[in-house]
């Protein structure tokens, strides 16, 4: 794919019904050089990347379709250094900077996934560094997340079920709340929990909920049964797949990397890369233009 290719598709996938004015909306244009189209209403001249993640990029569009297309065949995740090796990048923070942008894009691709319907399992955990914290949980660093996993098949992509992960301050009842009511559907799913009380209000929301509890056998010590099965597989998954970043994730941007993981893992049973390297696309161009990389990078 040559460049002028490369703007081509990501034009037809930006504006997959035909061209739309960024400005007034309008759905005519002229076709000018330098690949630029320009809105017969207003004149407004944009291109196939700008209002994207990919504006003001000054790297060509095959290097950033090579980073997508490596991106989207990488099951075990994706790290700057091996980037930095494929494009021959010089600076490895610009291979830092491409490789969020294309987490924030694996983001936007979950989320056309829609939400969770069936039986969905509902949980949390610390991530991190382990130490016991209160209440006998397991603290990692006050780093703490929300898991939700459907435990019916997803059949575009021949899955286990879908999960979403989301970084929190706190273990709220109304922050718990919040994450169930945008991640799960409460018309179409049976939404399962242990006995916390923070998930008290879920039934007042509308929601459909089920509460298990431990339960133990005569003359065996401790719980025999584990209440959420689903959420802790992904738990242990989760902190296995972030042991490979060898503590390189800093909390401002674990939420990035729940995302790719959770990207990678509602696929993982696809071999399609195709359909996956075409749903990148769509999230780097409808993604706005973001700043990647704050005071404190790396």
């Amino acid at each position: 794919m040559n460049e002028q290719a490369c703007l081509e598709f990501l034009a037809r996938t930006r504006w997959e019904y035909g061209f739309r004015c960024p400005r007034c909306s309008y759905r005519w244009s002229w076709r000018l050089k330098l690949g630029l189209w320009e809105c017969q209403k207003c004149g407004l001249q944009t291109s196939g990347t700008s209002g994207t993640l990919l504006q003001r990029s000054r790297r060509p569009l095959t290097d950033w379709f090579r980073a997508m297309w490596w991106a989207a065949s990488q099951k075990n995740g994706c790290n700057a250094k091996s980037l930095q090796r494929l494009l021959g990048l010089r600076s490895y923070h610009v291979a830092w900077e491409w490789l969020h942008k294309i987490r924030q894009a694996m983001a936007l691709a979950d989320q056309e996934l829609g939400s969770l319907k069936g039986l969905v399992e509902v949980g949390m955990a610390f991530i991190g560094d382990e130490k016991t914290a209160v209440g006998g949980r397991k603290a990692l660093r006050n780093a703490k997340v929300f898991i939700a996993v459907g435990t019916i098949p997803v059949a575009h992509f021949n899955s286990g079920g879908c999960v979403r992960l989301q970084q929190v301050m706190d273990f709220s009842v109304e922050t718990v709340t919040d994450f169930v009511f945008h991640n799960v559907d409460r018309h179409r799913s049976f939404v399962f929990t242990d006995s916390g009380e923070e998930y008290r209000l879920l039934r007042d929301k509308g929601f459909i909920h089920k509460v298990r509890r431990r339960e133990e056998k005569p003359g065996e010590p401790g719980p025999t049964t584990l209440v959420l099965p689903h959420v802790q597989e992904i738990v242990d998954l989760l902190r296995r797949w972030l042991r490979t970043h060898r503590g390189a994730i800093r909390p401002n941007y674990l939420q990035r990397y729940l995302d790719e993981f959770a990207f990678h893992h509602n696929r993982r049973n696809s071999r399609d890369v195709d359909t996956i390297f075409y749903q990148l696309v769509e999230g780097i161009t409808h993604c706005p233009p973001a700043n990647s990389r704050p005071a404190d990078a790396p």
